[in-house]
């Protein structure tokens, strides 16, 4: 990644800096009492609502005001998310720290108050931003074992981050299907994407089994495709109408699934996002998709913590 970005020549020409790569983890907010009251997943937040999100990758001091500061002065901090399970991660910013106690935020959830660290955006590598997708390096001893944390300025270490792809346009960009590996849309998004040629297309000549994910508390929902639309016309059902079964608004969005009528349409348009598990020919039998669904629901207990009523 150094040598793609140059940022030796960078470094050199700017020598009062220093370098800090930050691999920004999701995590769940905490009440005084050590309740979680809400989940936070940084990639979602940041798709959804940059500007809230920009305020996440600069907090600068750990547990509020008061903590162990975690930018400085004259750092040039490379910003990642995590965009798989897979140890995969997307280069959204890069920002020069000009002031590490700058303004004050406050967290709804938990009540308490955090400092933002104030940056400039280096416009040098904007060409990269949500195009840049690198892989974490592991403990090993060229990393001294170090690699189970979440930000680091060891430049020794940071040579050892590995870039996987450039991608062609941005991850966040929905106007072009990029591969059924990488389906990870909100509910707006995938609306827009049912839209274009490239997303029908591919959705639609194939069968498979998909996973629904609550972002506002993690529950998930797995289900599974088998008609002639494949997963275009499944999904097209919970985007574009109302529930099959019923007009009421209760069941808007649902696909007529008992647990999501009962969340309504307005709680699934504004949390729920859609992913690919499995997909199959549409030559595979039906019999072959229901057992994996099934396989599927047991391996993520979506019975018995999720939405799934059977």
């Amino acid at each position: 990644m150094f040598d793609l970005l140059d940022i030796d020549e960078f470094l050199k020409q700017n020598p009062h800096l220093t370098s800090r790569f930050r691999f920004n983890t999701d995590w769940e907010d905490e009440s005084d009492a050590k309740k979680v009251v809400a989940y936070r997943n940084q990639l979602e937040e940041y798709r959804t609502s940059p500007i809230d999100a920009e305020d996440n990758l600069y907090n600068s001091h750990e547990n509020g005001l008061h903590g162990r500061r975690r930018l400085q002065e004259n750092e040039i901090v490379f910003q990642f998310l995590p965009i798989s399970s897979e140890n995969q991660w997307l280069l959204v910013d890069v920002g020069i720290i000009k002031v590490v106690d700058w303004e004050i935020r406050h967290n709804p959830n938990t009540g308490k108050d955090y400092w933002v660290a104030s940056h400039d955006t280096v416009e040098l590598f904007r060409p990269f931003f949500n195009r840049l997708v690198v892989e974490k390096p592991a403990d090993s001893p060229e990393t001294g074992g170090k690699m189970r944390g979440w930000y680091f300025k060891n430049d020794d270490i940071l040579r050892n981050v590995n870039v996987l792809e450039l991608l062609p346009r941005s991850f966040f960009d929905t106007s072009t299907f990029n591969g059924y590996d990488k389906v990870n849309l909100a509910f707006k998004e995938l609306k827009n994407a049912l839209q274009e040629s490239s997303w029908r297309d591919a959705l639609r000549h194939i069968n498979g089994v998909y996973l629904l994910v609550d972002d506002s508390n993690g529950r998930q929902y797995v289900g599974s495709a088998y008609g002639t639309d494949g997963i275009y016309g499944r999904w097209e059902n919970y985007v574009n109408s109302r529930n099959h079964a019923d007009e009421s608004d209760s069941g808007e969005n649902s696909g007529g699934n008992k647990r999501l009528v009962e969340l309504g349409g307005a709680h699934i348009r504004e949390n729920f996002r859609y992913l690919i598990l499995e997909v199959f020919s549409q030559k595979v039998d039906k019999t072959t998709i229901l057992e994996r669904e099934s396989w599927w629901k047991n391996a993520l207990k979506t019975r018995e913590y999720g939405y799934n009523a059977n």
